[in-house]
């Protein structure tokens, strides 16, 4: 017990230095809130044990029981607006794929949890998506009642110890700033292959688009790499999202087409992402859409 409490200091000691980075990159991630806050919630969740209460349920319908492991990655979704858009089950896959690469033999499991009742349309997500991580339903909403979990959406996701308790806050794959931070800790160190790399980004507003109305716009990019970029895939935040690259292997210094199209029944802004991932190390490319439904 005391060895174990010793390993657990000496991790947390480990982690002082990334601590202050997190809520500097939680900040950037929201607008609306000050320093104070986000230092206040790094401070006050850090460290703190994260309960999993026996009434949720796999999507499906079996009871889920908490399997001991190294590190748990948690995300809490609840109810509101488009959930398969918010959740990112495709980004989710990629992600612990990344992971694969910096971990050292460590157990490490991804727990999603939707607060929702609709089974069937949970299992269409995962279907279309390919998530292959596991997925929780939380009917009755304990989870969040029992964690007392944030209002705000970046505080609701956590990568935990052995023990459950909060290493590190906020979504990395929502920003991959804290994608690094889930790396370093997991990995003890930078890995090679995200070391001063961040994906490319490039943002188009559709302005203002009716109810199922398709539209479409395109980018126009160039292979800036000395070397030939070959596609492995390309993923979309959610199914009302679709996008096609011109062309699977694109060689140095030349052009190339993604073309992007959203449509969607649900009235209101919204935000929708796009990356196109490639084979080598070169860093992935994402596509920022914007608009509003009307």
């Amino acid at each position: 017990m005391i060895l174990h409490m010793l390993v657990q200091t000496m991790r947390f000691l480990k982690l002082m230095p990334i601590l202050p980075a997190s809520a500097m990159i939680l900040m950037a991630a929201s607008c609306s809130s000050g320093k104070t806050d986000y230092e206040s919630a790094i401070l006050e969740w850090t460290g703190r044990e994260i309960v999993f209460p026996d009434s949720m349920r796999l999507a499906g319908g079996e009871v889920f029981v908490k399997e001991p492991s190294d590190f748990t990655i948690v995300a809490y979704y609840d109810s509101v607006g488009c959930t398969g858009c918010r959740m990112k089950l495709p980004y989710w896959n990629e992600f612990m794929n990344s992971i694969d690469s910096v971990n050292e033999g460590y157990d490490i499991q991804l727990i999603l949890i939707i607060n929702a009742d609709n089974d069937a349309k949970i299992s269409e997500l995962i279907n279309k998506s390919g998530y292959k991580h596991t997925l929780l339903i939380d009917e009755k909403d304990i989870f969040n009642k029992v964690n007392g979990l944030a209002v705000d959406y970046n505080l609701r996701t956590f990568l935990l110890d052995s023990d459950d308790r909060i290493l590190a806050i906020g979504n990395p794959v929502d920003n991959a700033s804290l994608g690094k931070v889930y790396k370093d800790i997991i990995g003890n160190e930078k890995s090679e292959e995200d070391e001063g790399h961040s994906p490319k980004r490039h943002t188009h507003d559709f302005g203002s688009v009716g109810r199922d109305q398709s539209v479409t716009h395109e980018f126009l990019l160039t292979n800036e790499e000395d070397d030939t970029l070959r596609i492995r895939r390309v993923a979309t935040s959610c199914e009302c999202t679709n996008a096609r690259v011109s062309a699977d292997v694109i060689p140095p210094h030349s052009s190339y087409k993604v073309s992007v199209s959203f449509r969607d029944t649900v009235a209101g802004e919204f935000f929708r992402t796009v990356r196109v991932y490639f084979k080598n190390k070169t860093p992935e490319v994402q596509f920022e859409l914007s608009g509003e439904v009307i």
